[in-house]
């Protein structure tokens, strides 16, 4: 009998030191050019498969082990490596260097270069023109080549481009 008791006593203390392990930890990720929220930056703990979000206040919470390094990374900015703390504040700088013109074409990606046809870019001004309550319709007409085939009406039906 007391071999089981001391068993269990035993048990309980492995369970309990296991369950004080994982720490709470939140902050807020921000950019460092102007201090603004950086919202969707991904949070992942190095090594494992636990990571999160930042919402929309830059602000992210997630569960983690005691000593871990959290892993904060999103597009066109350097990832950053720093240590699990209770609220942390992390600055994401700016990579320097810039995406080339990459092209959408049906059967992939390409780079702007390398495409013999024609190439035509629509900016938010010429959009912001166009008087519509939808995106599509605005694009239709836009550039020569672009047809907007909508279904009216129809109810689940999506517009083919």
């Amino acid at each position: 009998m007391k071999k089981r008791l001391m068993m269990l006593l035993g048990c309980f203390f492995l369970f309990l030191g296991s369950a004080i392990a994982q720490t709470n930890v939140s902050g807020t990720v921000t950019s460092g050019d102007d201090g603004e929220p950086v919202v969707g930056a991904a949070v992942r703990v190095e090594g494992t498969n636990t990571g999160t979000v930042t919402d929309v206040d830059g602000h992210f919470q997630l569960n983690a082990p005691a000593g871990a390094k959290l892993t904060i990374s999103y597009l066109g900015m350097k990832p950053q490596t720093v240590k699990a703390g209770g609220s942390m504040k992390v600055v994401l700088q700016n990579d320097d260097r810039t995406l080339d013109d990459v092209v959408v074409v049906a059967y992939g990606t390409a780079k702007r270069q390398s495409i013999t046809g024609a190439v035509t870019a629509i900016d938010a001004k010429d959009i912001e023109k166009h008087v519509t309550t939808n995106a599509l319709e605005a694009l239709e007409g836009s550039a020569p080549g672009i047809q907007v085939n909508s279904t009216y009406g129809e109810p689940g039906a999506e517009p083919q481009i």
